[in-house]
């Protein structure tokens, strides 16, 4: 069974998403494949385009950059010169995060639900302003501290193995699993 919760707002509203590999990679085709495992759940498919006018989530490979994607029906605003989507290491993981995250899903540890965590935030910040995120405190704040509203959501109860779940079991205590 598949659980997530994503954001009201920005859950596309189409049965096709264009997508343009901006820097062509031999794994184009594992990629799509692994994407394609979200078709089964959402009645979305993905279909590889050519070019990037028409296309929907644009994708790039590089490294020093880590894996990230826009959320949902943000990635039209993103002008087509820009990507939508990097996938700086590929496993199947971090395709089917980062696809999903393109769909309109949210982190999972950022779920409304009841309960929570209590983060080491210090080991976190630590953790994730190095290699390969190098990420900033407001952009560490965002993805690993921050709760959606209730009200800004529509989903299933918490999955603590969702793959939307970042995977910091060692540097969090739940205050309450949610049953």
């Amino acid at each position: 069974m598949l659980r997530a919760s994503g954001e009201k707002r920005k859950v596309w509203h189409k049965k096709i998403l264009n997508v343009f590999f901006v820097e062509k990679n031999p794994r184009e085709d594992e990629v799509l494949e692994w994407a394609r495992i979200w078709s089964k759940y959402c009645g979305i498919a993905f279909q590889k385009v050519d070019t990037r006018l028409g296309s929907d989530i644009r994708i790039g490979y590089n490294s020093d950059d880590g894996a990230w994607s826009y959320v949902g029906t943000d990635c039209a605003d993103i002008p087509l010169n820009e990507l939508t989507m990097n996938l700086g290491f590929i496993d199947r993981g971090t395709v089917l995060h980062e696809f999903g995250h393109a769909l309109g899903l949210i982190h999972e540890h950022q779920s409304p639900g009841e309960g929570g965590f209590q983060w080491n935030r210090d080991r976190i910040i630590k953790d994730l302003s190095g290699s390969p995120n190098f990420w900033d405190k407001e952009t560490i704040r965002g993805n690993m501290f921050y709760r959606y509203k209730k009200s800004a959501t529509s989903g299933t109860k918490y999955d603590r193995r969702s793959i939307m779940h970042y995977r910091y079991a060692k540097l969090a205590q739940p205050i309450s699993f949610f049953s």
